[in-house]
């Protein structure tokens, strides 16, 4: 991610039950962060990703897409594009963690091949929360979107990755 980029992300952040401070975004372009954005055809911040890779595995960070754009694909497209990174950084495997309460997050983790292998119990503060922790094994190839993620229904353009 860009420095300048860093800005619109914190908007985005703004509409997450854990957002991730200007400090930590501001460490994303010198760290070993790998961090994807999504935007549509005019600019508009649709989503956003962040892995961290450790040898043969990684870590899915953050995953966020702005609210009204959730069940449109945009999530999909960035979880299938954190998928490719991290098989590309020669990663076997992909961790996460997400709150047990977001039934929603958890339903489209499970369809895209992710099991249960821990929990944190009490994890989350505000508002409380245990984390599951989730892993994926990467196998095969996962296909490039052609650098385009979907910014919604028809007739809302293409977005760019």
């Amino acid at each position: 991610m860009l420095a300048a980029d860093a800005a619109a992300v914190a908007i985005l952040e703004t509409c997450s039950p854990s957002p991730w401070t200007k400090n930590q975004l501001a460490a994303l372009p010198d760290g070993p962060y790998r961090s994807r954005l999504c935007q549509d055809e005019a600019g508009l911040m649709l989503g956003w990703t962040c892995v961290l890779p450790v040898v043969d595995e990684a870590e899915l960070l953050k995953i966020a897409v702005l609210p009204e754009k959730r069940r449109l694909g945009v999530g999909r497209a960035l979880l299938t594009d954190a998928f490719r990174q991290a098989a590309d950084g020669g990663a076997r495997r992909l961790f996460l963690e997400v709150r047990e309460k977001n039934l929603a997050a958890r339903l489209l983790y499970r369809q895209t091949g992710f099991t249960e292998v821990g929990r944190r119990k009490g994890y989350y503060r505000s508002p409380p929360d245990d984390a599951l922790l989730l892993e994926k094994i990467l196998e095969g190839t996962y296909e490039q979107s052609a650098g385009h993620c979907p910014c919604g229904q028809a007739g809302a353009g293409a977005g760019r990755f």
